[in-house]
């Protein structure tokens, strides 16, 4: 949903990676990725990038017999035996943004500036319209929370999260939404009940093509280190992102 419609790409191609990934003991999943390889290979691909740097997805791009495979060298699980072509980190890509640069030049491409492209979906903005109507939430002047993360240890404690809730609606008058997705639905009921003003808890609510038409709107973002915060980020959006244990040099938003 990130990618659809996207005006740089010409096709996009799905496959189910965790029904994939039991191919070794599943005949029907062994039979599902025959078939993707297969449909790959007749595409006769003039390159493939690994960024993702694992054993599957780098060992993919041999089974697909492109002559030119390019990955990183701090790539795991042995996936480097599998690229033609390695591209080392040096001291001046320490940031992941830099260091895929780096192999888009190793490739051929120029250096140029990033920029991070978002479609824009209708349909989304108006279902995330009608959905904040319905949460009583000023649709022109919105603050949006996130709470949660995949990793506990990488949370900001939710009471701070609702002093803050409290201080952006007093102060800067604006309507707040916190989101996460459906596992998270508790963390945000949570920080909900701890503010004293409304919080809107759309966690689990939206799809991703909606995050993003709520992120795009949204007058301030604060979250942990997650990906909707880095969609937030993406899309020019005032953004305060806590980083816990993480290495800001390396994922903080570019």
């Amino acid at each position: 949903q990130l990618l659809k419609g996207h005006p740089h790409l010409d096709d996009i191609i799905l496959f189910e990676r965790k029904y994939l990934g039991k191919a070794w003991y599943n005949p029907c999943a062994f039979g599902s990725l025959v078939s993707l390889i297969t449909k790959l290979r007749k595409e006769q691909f003039d390159a493939v990038i690994d960024l993702q740097g694992l054993f599957r997805t780098a060992s993919l791009s041999w089974l697909l017999g492109c002559k030119k495979r390019f990955g990183l060298s701090t790539a795991r699980e042995f996936a480097h035996i599998f690229y033609t072509h390695e591209v080392i980190r040096t001291p001046d890509c320490i940031h992941v943004v830099d260091y895929y640069l780096k192999v888009v030049q190793a490739t051929g491409g120029k250096h140029t500036e990033p920029k991070f492209v978002l479609p824009e979906n209708a349909g989304a903005q108006l279902s995330v319209a009608r959905l904040l109507k319905e949460q009583n939430v000023n649709i022109d002047s919105y603050a949006v929370l996130i709470p949660a993360s995949a990793h506990s240890d990488k949370c900001w404690p939710i009471e701070r999260y609702a002093n803050l809730a409290n201080k952006l609606s007093s102060e800067f008058n604006l309507s707040i939404v916190a989101v996460g997705n459906q596992s998270e639905k508790d963390i945000v009921e949570t920080l909900k009940k701890s503010a004293d003003v409304a919080v809107a808890n759309l966690a689990g609510i939206t799809n991703l093509s909606e995050l993003v038409a709520l992120l795009r709107n949204a007058r301030l973002v604060v979250g942990n280190d997650t990906g909707p915060g880095h969609i937030a980020a993406a899309l020019g959006v005032p953004l305060v992102m806590i980083l816990g244990r993480a290495n800001p040099i390396r994922i903080a938003p570019y």
